[in-house]
């Protein structure tokens, strides 16, 4: 049988006992001040003691786990000795061994070199684990950005940052390195920085964390062209181990603290441009726990920017949930996320490999294939928010679309579910007037607006106060415009839409979803209501959502709309 790894014991340690079944409680003694180079064991204690011990020069004090025969621990001699390093003021942890346990570590010769980093760090890697595990922890996240390193356990679903262990960029990649390439047995034989790779820690490596196994996935994350990237470990307990500290004390020094929220900055808020009602609709969707959201609409329609900022809210609002993001290209760096670039792996991989990061929110940027479309609804299906995007030009022919992807798994019979599709919202943007220079209709030249649209206007309301777009001033810088409207349709999915969508015509299916109070108005209804309101240009609207005469819709009221 394969002797278990050396047990190597950093300046950063609190240090985990070699055998848990074995082990009794350890004590620690604060180091105060001397910094000696080894623990002088007495000759008469050799045969009955090893020392673990860093003595890093660049460390400010010296840490030590000295293991004993369980059968002398207690004897004259070794209370003596260990009294003698309380006066020298030596901080170390004692620990209780079997016989065969200390011969193990001895023959390891288990005291760590100054002159072998990796050493050090897979000692503290070693740490982690074991806090991790007495904190009751599920799993640790490392996550290499651009200049930190943040290192967050999840502990009864939620994840925690800890800030004892949170450092560096460059310290974070020799993190991942030590534990892949150190700790690790069950793995490939290399690492390779631009691949996701799994590995497993066995149970001789863990000695003393209570832990049966340790499984790892990582892998690249944006900044990829700067060294992001990951680490999840999942931890595996043992049911009978008794951790070698207490929960508090393991809390305690992991320095455990809810994660940062990302600030809203004053020049960017949240949701500009939809209206008070859909702000309070997304709000509402972004609180749920689980299920598929889709945004459709063109190129420009403002997709991206409304996903962004529904992940903001969600991590300003849950900071303790995990956001996995799946870009081609990532437009935009998120501090909150773990971003997964689609390049060199297909998106079907890398929602494979996503999937068994255990996100709770999980962004897929576009559905392109019906296998990815099919593992997204699972996704949303087994506890994950699931955010996507689909090209096309009406939120309603969004289940029409996947059903085209494949008639069988994705026919509106299996995804017409409102636990599947929590919402599907379309989307168009359209330029906002100046209005230092805008030009009121009845001004503009016969031609300005198409007769067809301005039939269809008189269909919807009053045209006093429309306008076109003017030559352009110094409000505008010479655009005519100042930024862009929302048009949006925000449909919250339930029964009942549910059911006419799989039984009735699309036509039918949105007349009667609209003549409900409590659901939102069309996209065209919105974009109607601003050039009613003199904020957009007719040929804007007719050039997005072609403006046609009015039916039976609901229209909002100037107070209804955006500010």
């Amino acid at each position: 049988m394969k002797s278990p790894r050396t047990l190597i014991v950093s300046d950063a340690m609190a240090l985990v006992a070699p055998d848990a079944s074995a082990s009794s409680p350890v004590s620690m003694v604060p180091v105060i001040g001397a910094r000696p180079d080894r623990i002088d064991v007495p000759e008469h204690l050799q045969s009955s003691v090893v020392v673990a011990m860093s003595d890093n020069a660049g460390d400010a004090d010296v840490k030590a786990m000295i293991y004993i025969d369980h059968r002398v621990k207690s004897s004259a001699a070794v209370r003596t000795w260990l009294k003698r390093l309380d006066e020298l003021k030596i901080g170390y942890a004692v620990d209780s061994v079997t016989v065969d346990a200390l011969e193990r570590l001895r023959g390891q010769h288990a005291i760590a070199r100054r002159d072998d980093p990796m050493q050090a760090t897979q000692a503290r890697a070693l740490l982690l684990l074991s806090l991790a595990a007495a904190a009751g922890a599920s799993d640790i996240h490392i996550l290499v950005r651009r200049r930190h390193t943040d290192v967050q356990v999840r502990i009864h679903g939620d994840l925690h940052t800890s800030d004892a262990f949170s450092m560096h960029a460059d310290e974070g990649r020799r993190l991942i390195g030590a534990i892949y390439q150190g700790l690790a047995t069950n793995k490939p034989p290399e690492l390779k920085p631009l691949d996701f790779q799994d590995a497993q820690i066995d149970g001789e490596t863990l000695v003393g964390t209570a832990l049966s196994t340790v499984r790892i996935i990582r892998g690249p994350s944006v900044p990829i062209t700067h060294g992001g990237g990951f680490l999840v470990a999942r931890l595996q307990r043992r049911p009978d181990a008794v951790p070698n500290k207490s929960r508090r004390d393991a809390i305690r020094e992991l320095r455990l603290r809810a994660p940062t929220r990302p600030e809203q900055p004053e020049n960017d808020p949240a949701w500009k441009g939809f209206a008070p009602a859909q702000v309070e609709r997304m709000r509402r969707i972004s609180h749920r726990p689980n299920g598929l959201v889709g945004l459709t609409g063109p190129v420009g329609s403002g997709k991206t920017q409304a996903i962004f900022h529904m992940e903001r809210y969600i991590a300003q609002r849950f900071p303790e949930r995990r956001q996995i993001a799946m870009e081609d290209p990532p437009e935009f760096e998120k501090e909150w996320d773990v971003q997964l670039v689609v390049g060199v792996h297909s998106f079907m991989d890398l929602l494979r490999e996503t999937l068994r990061m255990d996100p709770n929110m999980l962004l897929v940027s576009e559905l392109r294939a019906p296998e990815e479309a099919h593992t997204a609804l699972e996704a949303a299906l087994t506890g994950r928010l699931v955010l996507t995007t689909l090209h096309v030009i009406d939120p309603y022919y969004f289940f029409e679309r996947l059903e085209d992807m494949d008639p069988e798994r994705l026919s509106r019979r299996n995804t017409c579910n409102p636990e599947k599709v929590i919402a599907v919202i379309g989307m168009r943007l359209l330029p906002r007037l100046c209005e230092h220079c805008r030009v009121p209709l009845v001004d503009a030249a016969d031609d300005a607006v198409p007769d067809e649209v301005l039939r269809a206007l008189n269909t919807w309301g009053d045209t006093l106060n429309v306008h076109v777009r003017g030559p352009g001033c110094e409000h505008c810088d010479g655009l005519g415009t100042v930024g862009r409207v929302v048009a949006a349709e925000i449909i919250e999915t339930d029964v009942a839409l549910m059911s006419d969508l799989r039984t009735l015509p699309l036509d039918e299916v949105k007349r009667r979803h609209r003549a409900r109070p409590d659901t939102d108005y069309s996209m065209l209804a919105y974009a109607v209501a601003n050039v009613l309101a003199g904020r957009v240009d007719p040929n804007a609207a007719q050039s997005q959502l072609s403006v046609d005469a009015r039916n039976d819709e609901r229209l909002p009221t100037f107070e209804e709309l955006a500010p």
